[in-house]
C-alpha cells in the first residue's frame, strides 16, 4: 500500500453453480483454487468465489477480483480465472438423485461403513427449516435397517419424548410444521432410545472448540416391524455437520449402514472419512439446488441457471 493504490478487477461468470457442486475437494475446483495466484512482482492477490445460488441478486454467481501493481496485471488474471471457470463449466457435478433410489443405492454397498444421504435442501445453513420428512418417509416405507437420521428440530417432539422418559413410547407426527416446503409430518410410533440436554463439545472440522446449546433432544426409533430407523430429534436448528451432534447422545454413525444428514456440503469435512459413500439426495426443503425450478427475477440477463443450464427469462 505504501507504493501506492492498487489497480483492481473484477469479472463474473455467466452461469450459476448449485452449492453442493461447489466443494473444493473435487474437480474442477481443486485445479481452478490451486490455480489462484499468491502474488509475484506485478500480480498481488487474486481469488474465486463461486456466490450462494439461492441469493436471487444481480451479481449472484461465481466472480474473480484481483488486485496488482498496473490495471493490466490485475485484468489478466481474472480473465484467466473466468476463462478456465468457463471451460469447465460441464465439469461441475450436478448430480441429485430421489430419496428411493438413494436408498437403493445405498443398499449395493459392502457392509462396514455408513453410506451418507446428503439431505441438501434442507439445510438449515442454507435456510432451510431443518424439519422435512422427505427422506425418513422413504426410509421407512423402503424398510431400510441400521438406518440413522438427523438432526430434525422439532422441539415439541423432544420436549413430549423428555416427559415420557427413555425406554417408553408414544405416537407423534414428527416435522413438517415450520411452513416451509416438504412433505408435511411424519405421523408414527416412537421408542425413546436416549435423551440429551443438547449441550456438548463439537469435535469436527468446522465447529470443533464450540460447545453446542441444541435445547432438549431425543434419539427416537420408529416403531415398525418393516424397518429399522433411528431419528435423531433437536429443539433448535442446527446443520449436522459434525459427528458429535450423533456421538453425544450415543448414536455412532458408524454403527448404522445409512445416515442422513442435514447438510449440503459442510458435513464433508467430518462425515466423508468415514463413509462409503456418499450421496446427494433431491427432497423437498428451502434451500434450493435444482436451479433451473428457481424463478429468479434479479439476475444479470441471460445469467444461466446450472453449469449447461437454462438461461432466466427476463
Amino acid at each position: 500500500m505504501r507504493e501506492g493504490k492498487p489497480a483492481k478487477a473484477f469479472r463474473q461468470a455467466p452461469f450459476l453453480i448449485p452449492l453442493h457442486a461447489q466443494r473444493t475437494d473435487a474437480m474442477p475446483n481443486t485445479a481452478l483454487y490451486q490455480m489462484l495466484s499468491d502474488g509475484d512482482a506485478g500480480l498481488w492477490n487474486s481469488d474465486l468465489a463461486e456466490g450462494f445460488p439461492p441469493a436471487d441478486i444481480t451479481d449472484s454467481g461465481p466472480s474473480a477480483v484481483a488486485y496488482g501493481a498496473t490495471p493490466e496485471f490485475a485484468q489478466n488474471e481474472v480473465d484467466r480465472i473466468i476463462d478456465a471457470v468457463e471451460s469447465a463449466e460441464a465439469e461441475f457435478d450436478c448430480t441429485l438423485v430421489s430419496p428411493v433410489e438413494a436408498i437403493i443405492q445405498a443398499a449395493r454397498y459392502a457392509p462396514g461403513k455408513p453410506v451418507i444421504l446428503a439431505d441438501l435442501q434442507d439445510n438449515p445453513g442454507g435456510g432451510g427449516t431443518s424439519d422435512t420428512t422427505g427422506i425418513l418417509q422413504a426410509l421407512v416405507k423402503q424398510g431400510a435397517q441400521r438406518a440413522l437420521l438427523g438432526l430434525l428440530c422439532d422441539p415439541d417432539v423432544a420436549a413430549e419424548a423428555h416427559e415420557i422418559g427413555i425406554g417408553n413410547a408414544f405416537s407423534a407426527e414428527l416435522g413438517g410444521k415450520m411452513g416451509g416446503p416438504g412433505d408435511g409430518s411424519f405421523l408414527g410410533d416412537f421408542q425413546v432410545e436416549a435423551l440429551s440436554d443438547g449441550i456438548f463439545d463439537f469435535t469436527g472440522t468446522i465447529y470443533g472448540g464450540i460447545t453446542a446449546n441444541l435445547g432438549p433432544m431425543a434419539l427416537l426409533r420408529v416403531n415398525q416391524q418393516e424397518c429399522d430407523v433411528h431419528v435423531l430429534v433437536g429443539s433448535r436448528r442446527c446443520q449436522c455437520l459434525d459427528l458429535a451432534i450423533f456421538r453425544h447422545i450415543g448414536a455412532d454413525p458408524c454403527d448404522f449402514a445409512i445416515v442422513s444428514v442435514k447438510s449440503t456440503v459442510h458435513f464433508r469435512a467430518d462425515f466423508e472419512p468415514i463413509a462409503a459413500a456418499v450421496i446427494p439426495v433431491q427432497a423437498a426443503g428451502s434451500h434450493p439446488c435444482q436451479l433451473q425450478d428457481v424463478l429468479y427475477t434479479n439476475l444479470r440477463p441471460q445469467t444461466r441457471l446450472g453449469p449447461l443450464g437454462p438461461s432466466q427469462p427476463h
